[in-house]
């Protein structure tokens, strides 16, 4: 999947389907993470790491709130932000922008995130070998 067929893609499905409201197209990550090959490293950084960033803040907001079923979305909004930090490594398979700064500044940008978190370190890592060589 080149980078080509990745701009349409409706990516708006962060938070459709989780109260039952939408499709949630979730299904599309285990394909991008197998799939994608010479895409724009941009193109994540652009596109899926604020839709991370949405599902890590959406998941600590449903832990703080005692409402029926948070922890269950909570849950949910977790398991989908690691799904998508691990489609991560394939956007750094081949990708065609990587000399460009904003692209490298975008990666810096992720670092704390990636200190912080256990899970996110290994499909960061993955990233960086595969980018370094």
């Amino acid at each position: 999947m080149a980078d080509g067929s990745l701009k349409n893609i409706d990516l708006t499905w962060q938070f459709e389907g989780l109260d039952g409201r939408g499709e949630a197209r979730t299904w599309m990550l285990p394909l991008m993470r197998r799939h994608v090959k010479g895409a724009r490293l941009s193109f994540w950084a652009r596109e899926l790491l604020p839709l991370a960033r949405a599902m890590g803040s959406q998941a600590a907001a449903y832990l703080k709130s005692e409402a029926k079923g948070s922890a269950a979305r909570a849950a949910v909004c977790r398991t989908l932000e690691m799904q998508i930090w691990h489609t991560l490594p394939a956007f750094a398979n081949g990708p065609l922008d990587i000399a460009e700064a904003r692209t490298l500044n975008r990666l810096h940008l992720m670092l704390p995130r990636v200190l912080i978190t256990f899970d996110v370190q290994k499909p960061f890592c993955l990233q960086y070998k595969m980018i370094v060589g």
